[in-house]
């Protein structure tokens, strides 16, 4: 049974803020009420997209732990191999050439159901087969292949853009040049871009082809609290419902010379 003097500590705790920011909305009623959040301008970042050969890494931490990972290689020979984390599932994708078949790798380490729904719909796709089903007590493995004409590159792109369009949630300050890149470091405020939030703590830097605005490297950090337009807002979401996160992206993008990629042990070609 929950104690009673536990429940009435916590409902006067709440008050207590509660009365707190209401009277520092009669004090101070400007910086506690009024919309924070503005839209402004702010140099535009996209990712690298007509590299022949490369390699690329990306990351999303959220208060130090990975949430999302990203990497991926293309070789002048055509191949191609790409690897998402994320916290229960990883997917490894290779192909041999532009227009050969895709093989997919699927490992799910928890969220089984999630797993079985993607094998249901893989299964319902005439353009994808399932060679293997491998189901434990602590994983889920499936291993496909896709009779496919497009190029993984493609898909390897839209992967990438996901981590550069993070970096547009903040606006940024050009503070130095090195030849045709220049190098911007975050900015705190406050921010309306889908939803409004408060910025703060921005550190790193973001280091741009100033002719394309493609990022070569990325390693920023903030603190973000979203729904957030008013001081009070920003009290509430961040001391009350505690929304406040440490956020950390990074980004890196080197055209190097990749004459070929080690073809994965579980591809089972023809």
């Amino acid at each position: 049974m929950t104690d009673p003097k536990k429940i009435a500590r916590i409902i006067c705790g709440v008050l207590g803020v509660v009365c707190i920011l209401l009277a520092l909305s009669v004090l101070y009623p400007f910086s506690l009420s009024e919309t924070h959040a503005v839209s402004d301008d702010n140099p535009y970042f996209t990712n690298v997209d007509d590299a022949d050969e490369y390699f690329e890494t990306a990351e999303i931490l959220i208060d130090g732990e990975p949430e999302l990972v990203h990497e991926a290689t293309a070789a002048n020979d055509g191949e191609r191999h790409q690897i998402v984390d994320s916290e229960y599932t990883s997917i490894e994708i290779y192909q041999s050439s532009p227009d050969a078949d895709i093989y997919s790798r699927y490992v799910y380490t928890d969220d089984f159901e999630t797993a079985e729904r993607q094998i249901e719909h893989i299964e319902d796709d005439e353009d994808e087969e399932i060679n293997d089903i491998q189901r434990s007590d602590d994983e889920v493995v499936f291993y496909t292949v896709e009779d496919s004409d497009d190029d993984l590159k493609d898909s390897i792109a839209g992967a990438a853009s996901l981590y550069v369009t993070q970096l547009h949630i903040t606006s940024y300050e050009l503070v130095d040049t090195d030849g045709d890149i220049g190098i911007y470091e975050p900015q705190d405020g406050w921010y309306d871009r889908q939803t409004p939030h408060r910025m703060m703590g921005s550190s790193g830097e973001v280091h741009v082809d100033t002719e394309t605005g493609e990022v070569q490297q990325a390693d920023v950090e903030w603190t973000l609290v979203t729904d957030t337009e008013t001081y009070a807002e920003y009290a509430l979401n961040s001391w009350v419902a505690d929304e406040e996160m440490n956020q950390q992206v990074q980004y890196e993008f080197d055209e190097e010379d990749v004459s070929e990629i080690e073809e994965p042990d579980w591809v089972e070609q023809d």
